[in-house]
């Protein structure tokens, strides 16, 4: 596994957790890139876990290598996150707490609610609320379900 983009991304997180629990975090470059290296090949999927602030989190299952009848075989993975703009307080939905807390910290460079990353929270950070209002996350659902099932 070795490398991805992340769109829109500002300080946000990347975390690969193995198939055996281990995590790993992916520093975050000047480019909203991240490299991935010394991830050991498995046969069960990684999941990527993807972070933006005012943005859905993604949990992508990623996989490290390819089955083969020799073995198993490494290669390259590149993912693109994408998460619904909008969930200013990561509760996994879009509603009116997130653009009451839009209104809270309006003026202000507050990365959580400048969803659009220019410096100052606005009323263009809260048309991404009004853009998606009611919406659900939904990979919060399968992850946690997942999750649950593996315990």
């Amino acid at each position: 596994m070795r490398s991805g983009t992340v769109e829109s991304i500002h300080r946000g997180s990347v975390v690969i957790t193995a198939p055996d629990g281990s995590v790993t975090n992916a520093p975050v470059a000047a480019n909203r890139g991240f490299s991935l290296d010394g991830i050991a090949v498995q046969a069960s999927p990684h999941l990527l876990t993807v972070s933006l602030p005012g943005h859905f989190t993604s949990y992508l299952p990623v996989a490290s290598a390819t089955v083969r009848p020799e073995g198993l075989a490494g290669r390259i993975i590149v993912e693109t996150a994408q998460a619904a703009a909008g969930d200013v307080n990561g509760d996994d939905v879009v509603d009116i707490l997130d653009a009451i807390a839009i209104r809270d910290a309006r003026g202000t460079n507050n990365r959580a609610a400048d969803i659009n990353v220019d410096g100052t929270v606005d009323g263009a950070d809260l048309r991404f609320v009004v853009t998606n209002f009611l919406l659900r996350n939904p990979e919060a659902v399968s992850y946690t379900h997942l999750r649950a099932h593996e315990t």
